[in-house]
């Protein structure tokens, strides 16, 4: 651990370096003019555990455009969506509080190729990501902090979103992390490969409006 020598500080490696030379049989003094160098590296470092104040960066995924199948198989027609809700799904696995930012998220049509934005307050605004809870048992036992987002008809422009039958979701988001400096008093922590989980669910009711629907799909046939 890089504590210190006494392991009561943080970031710091302690080396206690002894120097001898070879014996020669001629009586040698060493003076002001002599000189040792030490060096010390590390290579190739991948810690499977931290611990401490693991800062404030800001973290950007995006612009970036992701591809969706649940209207893959319509190749005419419209669909109107009555009601829907769009979950968003967070399990933070690391010890850091997380300030998320949806800047933009859009879906570009299967048929008319144009671009929705999804319009609603939640856009734009800091959603708060709580942090994980380490009991000591190791990353087996980390306790998760949640968040589920809820995107409906009564904050958000969900129906006009998947009426356009998306395609594609274009996204652009970032992750404040430790949004309000260090709280934790140097007890941040994270696991290697246990980090931060996110999905998005949809919950679709067929309650919706059909017209000229025309739905096609291929199959391979080896004869």
């Amino acid at each position: 651990m890089l504590a210190g020598e006494n392991g009561d500080t943080f970031n710091l490696q302690y080396n206690a370096v002894i120097a001898s030379i070879d014996s020669t049989g001629v009586i040698k003094t060493l003076g002001k003019n002599d000189s040792m160098y030490v060096e010390v590296a590390f290579e190739k470092l991948q810690p499977n555990y931290v611990r401490g104040f693991l800062g404030n960066d800001v973290l950007g995924t995006g612009p970036s455009v992701q591809s969706l199948d649940i209207f893959q198989a319509v190749s005419a027609g419209n669909i109107d969506v009555k009601r829907a809700s769009l979950f968003l799904e967070v399990e933070n696995r690391v010890g850091v509080d997380l300030g998320l930012r949806i800047h933009r998220l859009e879906g570009i049509g299967t048929l008319s190729k144009s671009s929705i934005a999804l319009e609603s307050p939640l856009i734009q605004s800091e959603i708060a990501i709580p942090r994980a809870v380490d009991p000591g048992t190791g990353a087996g036992g980390v306790q998760p902090g949640t968040l589920k987002l809820e995107l409906n008809e009564q904050n958000a422009n969900i129906a006009t979103f998947l009426s356009n039958m998306p395609g594609e979701i274009g996204y652009d988001v970032s992750l404040q992390v430790n949004p309000n400096g260090n709280i934790s008093q140097w007890e941040d922590f994270a696991y290697e490969g246990d980090l931060l989980n996110m999905s998005l669910l949809l919950d679709l009711p067929m309650e919706v409006s059909l017209r000229g629907l025309t739905m096609a799909d291929t199959s391979q046939m080896n004869v």
